[in-house]
């Protein structure tokens, strides 16, 4: 599961990365809101699994 976090996390840094003309807040927003959607969904499907 920590794996998969670090791959999410990695995932969206690269795609707020090549978004260059965002704002730095708001992509720090973005990431902050996009990686707690991510741990959601991967817990909520961890859940299921079990």
């Amino acid at each position: 599961m920590n794996l998969e976090r670090r791959i999410i996390k990695l995932a969206i840094v690269e795609l707020l990365e090549s978004v260059a003309n965002f704002p730095f807040v708001y992509k720090l927003r973005g990431l902050e809101e996009v990686i707690r959607i991510g741990s959601n969904y991967v817990t909520s499907k961890h859940k299921h699994l079990n």
